[in-house]
């Protein structure tokens, strides 16, 4: 009898070494569809809520169901009441599928913020002065769908509590903390060669590739802009300076591996916004002067 026909196994292994196991790559695309429809869900659910609480108020029986979404304070109330909904619900579900606290699982890294929080603040500013010098040379309408949160001082104070406190975390979990690495993670997965070799690879890593996490800045920057599309009527030039902006908040995301340094940048470049058109206003008092 032959060597081979003595000892086939040795010869022709049927299967790869095993390996140590080690954490899984989260979020994947199916955390991101999940969480991301899940939070459609809710926002749409608790706008049917709001506008049908405000039917219920004398001063608005004359509106429309559509009427009654397009307004701003039912806006903004609901979508207060949905971000807060969303956040609590992932913060108490996804940690029993990752069997990992919700914050690792989506890179939140809490000290990347304590260790560079001064020029992550900063960060935002100039990006903000340089989206408005960028927006200067475009041709923007005069009026667009967002000018309707400013048109009242109770208006203008809401949104500015969403805009600088809430919208930005939130905002920054969707795209940066699901979105951008579920990305990655598939354009990786795609890439990878259909070998046992890379499949043991695959299986004995976490890592993500640049070229997925390029991919994923890009595309998530995509969506983000076109997510602000309706708000500002598809009008190219700020979807692209907002496509740019959100370019920078993946690229703090992605250098300190830190949804919460690009929330606090987020935070800081609308906050900054909001300063501007405050002292412009003189304390949101004479919203007249806030003409394009």
């Amino acid at each position: 009898m032959s060597d081979m026909e003595s000892n086939p196994v040795s010869e022709f292994p049927s299967e790869l070494p095993v390996v140590e196991s080690v954490a899984p790559r989260t979020p994947h695309m199916g955390h991101a569809g999940f969480f991301l429809i899940f939070a459609m869900g809710v926002v749409s659910l608790t706008e049917i809520a709001a506008v049908g609480i405000a039917r219920l108020m004398p001063s608005l029986h004359g509106y429309t169901a559509m009427q009654l979404a397009e307004l701003p304070k039912v806006t903004i109330l609901s979508s207060l009441i949905a971000y807060t909904l969303i956040l609590a619900l992932a913060v108490l579900v996804f940690p029993a599928v990752w069997h990992r606290s919700f914050a690792e699982g989506i890179s939140w890294n809490l000290d990347a913020v304590k260790s560079n929080w001064k020029w992550l603040v900063a960060a935002g500013v100039v990006i903000a002065l340089m989206s408005a010098a960028g927006e200067s040379f475009l041709s923007i309408p005069k009026e667009l769908p967002v000018d309707k949160f400013f048109d009242s001082r109770v208006n203008l104070w809401l949104v500015t509590i969403l805009g600088t406190v809430l919208a930005p975390a939130f905002e920054e979990i969707c795209f940066r903390g699901f979105l951008l690495p579920a990305v990655a993670i598939a354009w990786d997965w795609l890439a990878l060669p259909r070998t046992p070799e890379a499949r043991l690879r695959w299986h004995s890593s976490n890592t993500i590739s640049a070229t997925g996490l390029a991919v994923g800045a890009v595309l998530t920057s995509v969506c983000f802009a076109l997510m602000h599309g309706k708000q500002l009527s598809f009008t190219w030039g700020p979807l692209v300076v907002l496509f740019f902006v959100s370019l920078v908040f993946s690229a703090v995301r992605i250098r300190l591996r830190s949804v919460a340094a690009s929330s606090l940048v987020h935070a800081s470049y609308n906050g900054f916004l909001f300063v501007v058109t405050f002292c412009q206003t003189g304390g949101y008092m004479h919203l007249d002067k806030l003409g394009r």
